[in-house]
């Protein structure tokens, strides 16, 4: 009987402790989780294109300072969603007409 009161005693005066060590490992499972997450991402990115060479035009090597293909393709995109709104707002002009 007097052992289950110590093992009570023990829990109860090392429970600071416990949740201490709670804390400690959820912390080091969020940091480790937060590295492989970076890992993955970074293994993920395309490499970095090589510098073009000197006289293969303007163009190129402003293409190759500043992308503009995500440029356009975000223009393009943009367009689409302007385009198709246009349509839904005729539509919806049209049925509420009738």
């Amino acid at each position: 009987m007097l052992s289950v009161l110590e093992t009570m005693v023990e829990a109860i005066v090392n429970f600071g402790k416990m949740v201490l060590w709670g804390l400690e490992t959820c912390f080091n499972a969020i940091s480790y989780a937060t590295g492989v997450a970076l890992e993955v991402i970074f293994t993920r990115l395309p490499s970095m294109p090589t510098v073009p060479k000197l006289n293969s035009g303007l163009l190129e090597e402003i293409n190759w300072f500043y992308p503009f293909d995500v440029v356009f393709a975000a223009l393009a995109a943009g367009v689409t969603m302007y385009l198709g709104w246009m349509g839904v707002r005729f539509l919806l002009r049209l049925l509420r007409a009738a």
